[in-house]
């Protein structure tokens, strides 16, 4: 692996793309101004509105006074607010040309990709003689920090370059800077096939790290690309404002500037590590000091899909959200938005998110508070998400509302076999999966039983091999001796039941055997016991009113059986709090089933299984 020095990095950033996307829809606006708005506010604008005066963040009606030419496209609509799929399939199609060529990919945006690009170089120089004009023709949209001026000027790019070239290639100068030159080679090619396949124009990049990859790819476009060599960061540095930096766009930035009086990323360079640990914590500390001279380490850590999935919705002006019922329909809506689409995500990325944020802003004297809170993620359930949504803001609502935003994270792969999915496809269960989580606490004996089915009375049970769930269990986990149980917290209760009772066959015969002496003085040899206890003062109840708990192999009395089940549920419950997803979702799910249950809530405190019996013992 390549030093963060030696590595080559492109930020491959699309053009104005939302409104490219759609002249690839509708041919006859290409090279026409254009807007695409969402809930008539323009969201973006082609290079040819902006020269007309259009801007981002502007009513549809206002784009229109400064020029009534401009075509304007309404975006989609789903959920009562903007729907972005197809821009985010037509990323997806860049996506697949550049995985055809380069290995180390991590998407930042719908839009945005950092590719590292360093063993392209490498191979490349090793296989391929090359001078400077043989370098100057390959790369007719390229300009270099340093040598081409600010303006996208042809004459000075063209000039520009070929001085560069022939500095750092026929002298022998700089290895790095040769290297940066090839990689402007692979990149033009890249943006080529791009622009081939998918009729979509870039710009990029070119540099050491990702932030100086960002900041070389705004430098100019659109369909340009620009080199930015370590010996141009200082002097670029002079001109570039602290807030336009990479990472630096919000906190951080801002305490730069009101508390540091940094304004351009150069003034950042009079302090030293310890006066920023003086203001920042120490890894804080020690990248700003490193970005300062224009170092950063982050690796472009292989991603082709987001790290997080949101709904959100801006509520402008009139629109502003002032009641609860406004509230609560928004929430609403914007949960059904988000359930499809993690819904989606799932069947194509295999995954779950483990935390949701819900994120509002409301107005303060006409100035915007931001508020969020996050908390676990439970089963992907519209009306589970809205209120949990609708308590948090309504709890500490201010109005009105400007802004929400219901958002997940912290996904974990769900390492299933190829049949987990078509498990549930395949209606081998009626119920929803989500439903199946649900364990029934109160009601009859049936319903008590059918908790503890997997264990009988008596010493006469089925082997395990006899039993039909054990088919529907082998066709999740083929080898049922490695059985994922964040895949098994997800199936229903009959499911974890037969695989339970599997994996207690499958124990060694000495583990058995030990479990046979133990219990010698116990239930069957009239030792005194809390198992032999228990069978004790069960002879005054009717043996069929008896059931076997399987998680402590116990017979307990009928109408006695849901709360010993409490005792079990909570016990499990406290060792799996910081488990995987599956063990969440199942967690949330006896909470909630407690919620509907219409017991009341015990004052007294927590008894164990031991002292419950005690008291029969006692008299």
């Amino acid at each position: 692996m390549s030093s963060p020095e030696d590595r080559i990095i492109a930020l491959i950033d699309m053009d104005c793309f939302f409104c490219q996307v759609e002249s690839r829809d509708h041919p006859e606006l290409k090279g026409q101004p254009l807007v695409v708005s969402q809930n008539n506010v323009v969201l973006a604008v082609s290079y040819e509105a902006r020269a007309l005066g259009v801007t981002r963040f502007i009513r549809s009606e206002e784009a229109k006074e400064k020029c009534p030419t401009v075509n304007i496209v309404n975006s989609p609509i789903s959920h009562g607010k903007s729907d972005n799929t197809k821009y985010r399939m037509a990323g997806q199609e860049v996506i697949q040309v550049l995985k055809q060529h380069c290995p180390t990919i991590e998407r930042a945006s719908i839009d945005e990709a950092y590719l590292d690009i360093t063993k392209l170089v490498d191979d490349r120089l090793e296989t391929t003689l090359s001078s400077s004009e043989d370098l100057r023709t390959s790369l007719s949209n390229t300009f270099v920090v340093g040598y081409c001026g600010p303006s996208n000027d042809e004459i000075q790019r063209s000039q520009g370059l070929q001085r560069w070239l022939e500095e750092v290639f026929d002298d022998i100068s700089d290895d790095q800077a040769r290297r940066l030159a090839i990689a402007a080679v692979i990149v033009e090619e890249l943006r080529r096939e791009i622009l081939q396949k998918c009729s979509f124009t870039c710009s990029a990049g070119i540099s050491y790290n990702k932030v100086l990859a960002k900041l070389a790819c705004g430098l100019h476009k659109p369909n340009k690309q620009t080199i930015l060599s370590s010996a141009e960061v200082s002097e670029l540095f002079t001109a570039v404002p602290v807030n336009k930096v990479r990472n630096l766009g919000g906190k951080i930035g801002k305490t730069l500037m009101e508390n540091l009086n940094c304004n351009v990323m150069s003034d950042l360079m009079r302090f030293t590590l310890q006066d920023l640990l003086k203001v920042f914590d120490e890894k804080t500390a020690d990248w700003l000091f490193n970005i300062a001279r224009g170092v950063d380490n982050e690796p472009v850590t292989p991603r082709l899909i987001c790290k997080s999935i949101a709904a959100s919705k801006n509520f402008f002006g009139k629109a502003a959200i002032t009641d609860l019922e406004g509230l609560k329909e928004w929430v609403g809506e914007l949960a059904g938005d988000l359930v499809e689409r993690l819904e989606q995500d799932f069947e194509d990325n295999n995954r779950r998110a483990t935390t949701l944020t819900v994120c509002y802003h409301h107005l303060v004297e006409k100035k915007n508070v931001s508020q969020s809170k996050s908390c676990p993620m439970g089963p992907y359930n519209k009306e589970r998400i809205a209120g949990i949504a609708f308590d948090i803001i309504s709890r500490n609502m201010q109005m009105p509302i400007v802004f929400i935003s219901l958002g997940t994270s912290k996904f974990v792969s769900v390492q299933k076999s190829g049949n987990f999915v078509s498990y549930f496809k395949k209606g081998v269960h009626s119920a929803k999966p989500m439903e199946n989580l649900e364990i029934r606490k109160e009601g009859s004996q049936e319903e008590a039983r059918e908790i503890s089915k997997i264990s009988r009375e008596g010493n006469e049970e089925k082997s395990v091999e006899d039993r039909g769930s054990l088919i529907k269990l082998q066709e999740i986990f083929p080898d049922l001796n490695d059985i994922d149980h964040s895949v098994l917290a997800l199936l229903p209760m009959e499911l974890q039941d037969e695989a339970k009772l599997y994996i207690k066959n499958k124990e060694s015969p000495k583990v058995n055997n030990a479990k046979s002496k133990m219990s010698s003085g116990g239930v069957r040899n009239g030792g005194n016991t809390i198992k032999n206890f228990v069978v004790k003062n069960s002879s005054a109840v009717e043996k069929s009113s008896m059931i076997r708990c399987s998680e402590c192999d116990q017979m307990i009395q009928g109408d006695k059986f849901s709360e010993h089940c409490d005792f079990h549920v909570a016990q499990n419950l406290q060792k799996s709090i910081n488990r995987s997803l599956g063990r969440e979702v199942l967690g949330d799910s006896l909470k909630r089933n407690r919620e509907k249950s219409s017991s009341p809530k015990s004052n007294k405190k927590t008894r164990s299984i031991d002292s419950y019996f005690s008291k029969f013992k006692n008299n």
